[in-house]
């Protein structure tokens, strides 16, 4: 990119305003702005191409260095100007950590110092020039600098949280301004955005035994399916726990997906009951073609899947909380036939709200007849996973009561999760490229 640009400090304004000449601009106004547009052209085409490599001098030039320290020397400077010439023709790359340091040691001025090294070392020596600055403020010489990138501490929800913010990048078009970053391990990297769909299986789930004679089943948990989470929280999920997944309404689908999936996979692979309960039109689909992948015939595997629908009708006239109690207790009579071992329930609690709703009722009947409904899934399953939204009613004492409580929401473009129960940092959430992708979990520290 840099090749395809035309430095308008250097070379190009050099051409156009030749220093031999002089042009007294109104008499020969014409004649004038036609050479500049002939020079210019001829600059065009004289300029290299861009697979050829760029000369650099022989030495380094320190004329701008010398007008800046005229009444003394400032020793980290000319060492790093005799590196630069030493390493000449090669290109440098040099990094200032950081430039308060500096000038409040020599008591320089910061702008001048920045047109200083960029004059001297960038444009004359060809070198790459970073500058670290250490606090935060307004200045008015980033027009000197190709970029500009801040990194700010802030914090969520009482956990750490770090952003990245590219405020300039010259000659480069940004997509994306912000991103998350972590220092996990001592290293700097970025959070990975979040892809949107089910990604493709083409192998089968290696599933985490959890059932009897296994450390799990002594310690009274199952498997989250994926041993990442299941050092997140802990160890994994309580046997007759109650899981809540606090989801953001800008969370899609898809975002949640990876947190339950792999315990529902866990499930059916060893031949346990799986109840799903989604709200109309919100992922059956995306669940049944999950499930196809991975085990190849969702009709062969212990799982029912319930869309919660206002318009539930019956022949003999019941009400739509009726119906639904009766298709909950006919699902679990049928999934204790089939499997004959521990059942797990994914339910959608925002949507049995919404569907009960449907019926002509006050808002306090509505919430007794949402909470019988929770309780016989409660009381008909080994582990309830609830997934709730914003304005659910019962909410607070969901969360009062839950085993494991889990906030999921999206920032910047990257899907992030965070324990409530256990207390747990900020980890965002992307899917590795295995031929059966899993979720993985980076902390951000």
């Amino acid at each position: 990119m840099r090749k395809n640009l035309i430095d308008a400090s250097f070379d190009f304004l050099r051409t156009l305003y030749p220093k031999s000449e002089e042009y007294t601009y109104f008499k020969e106004r014409k004649s004038y702005e036609m050479e500049k547009v002939e020079k210019a052209r001829e600059l065009l085409q004289k300029m290299p191409d861009k697979d050829e490599d760029v000369q650099l001098p022989e030495h380094v030039t320190s004329s701008n260095l010398l007008s800046l320290v005229k009444d003394g020397e400032i020793k980290e400077l000319q060492e790093i100007y005799q590196k630069v010439d030493d390493c000449l023709p090669e290109p440098s790359l040099i990094i200032i950590d950081s430039l308060e340091s500096l000038v409040e040691r020599y008591q320089l001025n910061a702008q001048e110092l920045i047109k200083t090294l960029q004059k001297d070392l960038v444009e004359f020596s060809g070198a790459r020039l970073v500058i670290i600055l250490e606090t935060e403020k307004t200045t008015n010489w980033d027009y000197l600098v190709d970029g500009v990138v801040t990194l700010k501490r802030e914090e969520h929800n009482d956990r750490l949280f770090r952003l990245l913010s590219m405020d300039k990048l010259r000659g480069i078009r940004i997509n994306q301004p912000m991103y998350m970053y972590t220092l996990t391990g001592g290293k700097f990297d970025y959070c990975k955005p979040f892809i949107h769909g089910v990604p493709k299986f083409e192998k089968a789930h290696a599933y985490i035994k959890d059932g009897e004679n296994t450390d799990y089943f002594k310690k009274e948990l199952f498997s989250t399916g994926s041993s990442e989470m299941d050092k997140l929280i802990g160890g994994g999920y309580n046997r007759n726990g109650l899981v809540v997944m606090d989801i953001n309404e800008r969370v899609p689908f898809s975002g949640h997906m990876h947190l339950y999936g792999p315990v529902i996979e866990n499930f059916l692979a060893q031949k346990r009951g799986v109840l799903i309960m989604l709200s109309r039109g919100r992922g059956k689909n995306m669940v049944k073609g999950w499930i196809n992948d991975v085990f190849g015939d969702i009709s062969e595997c212990n799982v029912k899947i319930l869309e919660l629908d206002r318009e539930v009708t019956d022949m003999l006239g019941q009400s739509v909380s009726t119906r639904y109690e009766h298709l909950i207790r006919e699902a679990y009579r049928e999934l204790k036939f089939k499997s004959k071992g521990p059942i797990l329930t994914i339910s959608d609690w925002i949507g049995i709200e919404n569907a009960i709703s449907g019926e002509d009722l006050v808002v306090g009947e509505v919430t007794r007849i949402t909470r019988r409904l929770m309780n016989i899934i409660k009381d008909n399953s080994d582990l309830v996973i609830g997934l709730m939204g914003p304005g659910f009613p019962l909410a607070d004492k969901e969360r009062y009561l839950s085993d494991v409580h889990l906030k999921l929401f999206t920032r910047y473009n990257s899907l992030l999760v965070y324990g409530e129960k256990p207390n747990t940092c900020i980890y965002n959430i992307y899917l590795s490229d295995e031929k059966h992708p899993k979720a993985n979990f980076i902390p951000i520290v």
